[in-house]
């Protein structure tokens, strides 16, 4: 992932608002983000799966205090989510075309929890995603647009549910059992 969107502190922001059970990185690249991921993970206790086309693992020296909440797991994104299972946050950062953001965001939507977000990289220096987004969002009409960066190349965050954000409860996604 590149040093950009101030990404982590963002990030951070999101998943102590939501305190999710399950967080799902898409595209782990150099780790950097799982890392970052992980540690909130520690925190925050939920489950980090980190899913990448490529072997390597990103972080396979996870601490041993930190295993239990760590899973990495190869394949294409949007195959092996079903395996992956539900979340109330979708980090994705692959493929950055609108064919692979397509394909991902059908193959998430049944394992999006209510309430829950994606957060997306990139969305203004690749196009394509902006048009996938825009897409979905026309043919979904329970997720919302929550929030568009344009600086540091366009992070976008997505949620699940027609209630405002700040009308989610602390500490859970809305709808979330």
């Amino acid at each position: 992932m590149h040093n950009h969107f101030r990404t982590h502190g963002e990030f951070e922001v999101i998943l102590k608002r939501l305190k999710p059970t399950h967080v799902v990185e898409l595209g782990c690249a150099d780790g950097q983000c799982t890392i970052h991921l992980l540690s909130l993970a520690q925190t925050l206790r939920y489950r980090l799966t980190a899913v990448s086309d490529t072997p390597d693992n990103p972080f396979p020296a996870v601490p041993s205090n930190l295993r239990d909440l760590y899973r990495f797991v190869h394949g294409n994104s949007w195959e092996v989510i079903p395996r992956v299972g539900p979340a109330e946050v979708y980090v994705i950062d692959t493929d950055h075309t609108d064919e692979c953001l397509t394909k991902e965001l059908n193959a998430l939507w049944p394992y999006l929890r209510p309430g829950g977000v994606i957060l997306l990289h990139d969305c203004e220096t690749f196009p394509g995603l902006r048009n996938a987004i825009t897409r979905f969002l026309r043919s979904h009409t329970e997720l919302v647009l929550e929030s568009h960066v344009p600086e540091s190349h366009g992070c976008t965050v997505l949620r699940r549910g027609l209630v405002a954000w700040e009308n989610v409860p602390e500490g859970k996604a809305y709808g979330a059992a």
